[in-house]
């Protein structure tokens, strides 16, 4: 039993220093899209970005907004969109720059070519090996996310420690905990969804991770009381909850 789990997706947090003929207030417009995306709110999200292209953008910026407009319609599914971003991305960026690489590694996954996806990750590394979405989309491929031939359940737990050491946001945690749990560390996955749900008590999702967990390590009346509270409140809770419990 694995958690369904949407492809995660990250985003650009850290803004360069930009050249003089960047408007001001086209990074004051990115930072706005960033946090909207950061909370989920991608309708906004997206109106915010598109307005940031209006401003006067050095190369390297703009490649950021067209990233995270891929981002955006990731999330909605939306993907011939996030694709046509993720194109423009590395088409803007900076020849063998990290914002080149990680935007032709991601183009190459949404087209499901991971053989290419993994070779630009890596390169990206190289130019920047500080950046945690490298590892977190590393993680992704070899948690199975992108089909079972990348499957390495080992480097995927390397991968998201990684990740949340460089960076410890509730993305990477989450990350953390679902590999966790996928490699049926399941004592390890109640405490990082246990966290998780107290950071964040209004993310249903955590409440029914950490119920899954504590059904699998052994508790299964606590577990199922956690994950039919989850359900009660949350439609993808509920879903998740049929598809283990059936009847």
């Amino acid at each position: 039993m694995i958690f369904n789990r949407v492809i995660y997706l990250f985003i650009l947090i850290a803004l360069i220093s930009c050249k003089q003929q960047t408007d001001p207030q086209g990074i004051l417009s990115l930072q706005e899209g960033v946090a909207l995306l950061d909370e989920k709110n991608f309708e906004d999200a997206l109106l915010v970005f598109k307005k940031t292209l209006s401003f006067n953008l050095d190369e390297e910026l703009e490649s950021k907004v067209y990233r995270n407009l891929s981002i955006v319609y990731q999330n909605q599914g939306r993907i011939d969109s996030a694709l046509f971003y993720s194109k423009k991305g590395y088409e803007m960026a900076p020849d063998n720059s990290y914002l080149y690489y990680i935007n032709k590694a991601e183009c190459a996954l949404l087209e499901n070519d991971i053989k290419i996806g993994v070779e630009n990750l890596k390169l990206a590394e190289k130019q920047n090996p500080s950046e945690m979405e490298v590892f977190s989309l590393f993680c992704s491929i070899y948690s199975g996310d992108y089909g079972d031939a990348y499957f390495n359940p080992v480097l995927a737990e390397r991968y998201a420690k990684k990740a949340y050491h460089l960076n410890p946001c509730k993305i990477t945690k989450e990350q953390l905990g679902a590999v966790y749990f996928q490699n049926e560390r399941y004592i390890r996955a109640v405490r990082i969804f246990k966290e998780l749900s107290g950071a964040v008590p209004t993310d249903q999702r955590y409440k029914f991770y950490l119920g899954q967990s504590l059904f699998f390590c052994g508790k299964e009346t606590q577990g199922i009381w956690y994950m039919k509270q989850a359900a009660d409140r949350d439609d993808s809770c509920r879903v998740m909850f049929k598809e283990i419990f059936p009847n």
